[in-house]
């Protein structure tokens, strides 16, 4: 599994090519990959998924990266 930034990394692109390719602003991708964005919103995932999928990542999914990740049930409770 890979971070968005490491994912972003694999095609050169900037956050802000990842941005105008997902139709977000680039102060979005940054939030997401300094990890100020806890659980973004299901739109938001697959808009840069499709971003970076235009970018040339044509097989990527949400579950390969790691801030887009959900946790399973065991972690809810531990942290109740």
């Amino acid at each position: 599994m890979l971070s968005l930034k490491k994912t972003r990394d694999l095609i050169s692109a900037s956050q802000k090519a990842l941005a105008d390719a997902a139709g977000v602003d680039s102060q979005v991708i940054a939030r997401i990959e300094q990890g100020r964005s806890e659980r973004p919103a299901y739109e938001l995932v697959v808009r840069v998924v499709r971003g970076l999928q235009k970018l040339g990542l044509s097989g990527i999914t949400p579950d390969q990266i790691a801030e887009f990740q959900v946790p399973d049930d065991t972690q809810a409770v531990v942290n109740q």
